[in-house]
C-alpha cells in the first residue's frame, strides 16, 4: 500500500516536473515570437521611412526641372516674341 503511495507521489511530481517544462518552453517560444514580431516591425517602419525620405527626394528633383523647364520657356518666349 504505502509503495503504491509513493509510486503515485513520484509519477505526481514528475507530472508537475513535465508541466513546469512545457510552460516554459512554451513562454520561451512565445517571447522569440513577440521578438521576431517587434523586428520585422521595425525593418518595415525603417524601410517606410526610407520610401517616405525618396518620395521626398524625387518630388524636390522634378519640382527642380519644371521650375528649370518654365525658365527655359520663358527665355524662349521672351527672345522668340516680336518686340
Amino acid at each position: 500500500m504505502l509503495l503504491m503511495m509513493h509510486k503515485s507521489q513520484e509519477a505526481s511530481s514528475q507530472w508537475a516536473m513535465d508541466e513546469r517544462q512545457r510552460a516554459e518552453a512554451n513562454r520561451a517560444d512565445e517571447r522569440r515570437i513577440a521578438e521576431e514580431k517587434a523586428e520585422l516591425k521595425e525593418q518595415i517602419r525603417q524601410d517606410q521611412l526610407l520610401q517616405a525620405k525618396q518620395e521626398r527626394e524625387d518630388a524636390r528633383e522634378q519640382a527642380r526641372f519644371d521650375r528649370e523647364a518654365a525658365v527655359v520657356a520663358e527665355c524662349d518666349n521672351y527672345t522668340l516674341s516680336p518686340a
